[in-house]
C-alpha cells in the first residue's frame, strides 16, 4: 500500500510508483513476479499497460524488457485483459511445475488473442494496473521470459526441481 501513494524516494505523491508485490523476491526469481502501478490518465505511468488490451497494439509491442542493476529481463507479452481485482494473480508459490503450468493456463485463458505458451513455463510476469471498464477493475498483462531472438525460455529440469523444493 505504501507505494500506491509514495515514490521510491519516499516522497508523498498521488501517482505513487511502480512496485513489486511484497510477496515477491527482489531478484525477480519467483515463478510469478507481480508488478503494480497506477494507470495515470495523463499517461505518466503504466498507461501503456492498458493499451495491450488492443490486439494490434499487443502484437506491435509484444517484446519489452525490465532492466535491473544485475541484468536485462527480456519479456514476451502473452495475454492481456481486464477484470475484477482477484487475489489469485498474487500467487507466487507452487507445489510443482505442473501446478504452476496450470496456473499460467488459467491466467492467460480469458484473452481471446492470447499467445500460445511453451511449457514448462519458467517464469510469468504479471503487470497489474487499475482499469475503468467496471467498478474496481484491473488490467492484467502477462508476459514470459524470452531470449534475444524472442524465443520463450522454458524451465529446464534443474529449475523444475527447485520449484518442487520451494
Amino acid at each position: 500500500d505504501y507505494y500506491l501513494h509514495n515514490t521510491f524516494e519516499n516522497q508523498p505523491n498521488i501517482a505513487g510508483c511502480i512496485f513489486m508485490d511484497h510477496g515477491c523476491k527482489k531478484d525477480f526469481s519467483d515463478p510469478n513476479t507481480i508488478i503494480y502501478g497506477h494507470n495515470m490518465k495523463n499517461g505518466s505511468m503504466y498507461k501503456d499497460i492498458v493499451r495491450y488490451k488492443d490486439p494490434s497494439y499487443f502484437k506491435e509491442h509484444q517484446y519489452f524488457s525490465i532492466y535491473t542493476p544485475e541484468r536485462e529481463i527480456r519479456l514476451k507479452a502473452v495475454s492481456c485483459y481486464y477484470g475484477e481485482a482477484k487475489p489469485i494473480v498474487r500467487k507466487t508459490r507452487f507445489k510443482s511445475q505442473e501446478a504452476f503450468d496450470e496456473f499460467v493456463k488459467e491466467m492467460i485463458a480469458p484473452c481471446s488473442y492470447a499467445e500460445t505458451v511453451e511449457y514448462p513455463v519458467k517464469a510469468l510476469y504479471t503487470f497489474v494496473t487499475c482499469s475503468y471498464e467496471i467498478n474496481d477493475a484491473r488490467t492484467f498483462l502477462f508476459a514470459v521470459e524470452a531470449d534475444e531472438e524472442g524465443n520463450e525460455i522454458t524451465a529446464d529440469e534443474e529449475y523444475q526441481q527447485k520449484m518442487t523444493d520451494l
